[in-house]
């Protein structure tokens, strides 16, 4: 359960609840790999083998999208299952067909890590601000393996919220289509990185 630190001040503990927060690394990414800020619209992390190149996979293998047993979801079950399938199915739609002409699989897992619903009525109170606690938000932990076995060729985790696009930010899950949409590219784009695919 997230708290937040209650200060003598109001006004100071209004503005530490504030503070944009990222999910905790959960582990389903290995531990061997160490992460580094990126540069995408929330609060992601990120690495690449430097010693990659896409255009050696010539097959690409997108493994089931499960939510984590230490994950924090407040939300039902059938809408996790609906956020891990959309997930799934974005991957897909990037990835598959793109890949390069090399002899290699490329094996993408991903997980669903976080889900919190939004609060409608909060939600019209935080337009225009970046008041996390106001905002239901999901979080996710995606790494790419050379082969099912094989060594991590590249990690992507992004916590983003889901009240900052349009009115579907009055719905229970928000704009998770778009924040979906954005992990995928980020880690196509992250992945592209080692040598483009054309």
């Amino acid at each position: 359960m997230r708290t937040c630190l209650v200060l003598a001040v109001p006004v100071l503990a209004l503005a530490a609840c504030a503070q944009p927060f990222v999910e905790p690394r959960l582990g389903f990414i290995p531990k061997s790999v160490t992460l580094v800020d990126g540069p995408g619209p929330d609060e992601s992390h990120q690495w690449i083998d430097p010693a990659a190149s896409a255009s050696e996979y010539g097959s690409i293998q997108i493994d089931q999208v499960r939510p984590v047993t230490t994950g924090q979801y407040e939300v039902s079950d059938e809408d996790i299952k609906q956020v891990c399938a959309l997930l799934e199915g974005r991957l897909r739609k990037e990835f598959v067909g793109w890949q390069g002409t090399g002899p290699k699989t490329l094996v993408i897992h991903a997980a669903l890590t976080a889900l919190r619903a939004n609060d409608p009525a909060r939600n019209v109170r935080s337009v225009g601000t970046e008041n996390r606690a106001d905002l239901g938000y999901a979080a996710c932990e995606i790494y790419c393996t050379d082969g099912a076995t094989g060594p991590v060729v590249a990690a992507y985790m992004e916590t983003s919220h889901l009240g900052r696009r349009s009115t579907k930010r009055m719905g229970e899950l928000g704009t998770i289509e778009g924040v979906v949409d954005d992990w995928t590219l980020a880690l196509k784009a992250l992945f592209k990185k080692a040598k483009p695919v054309d």
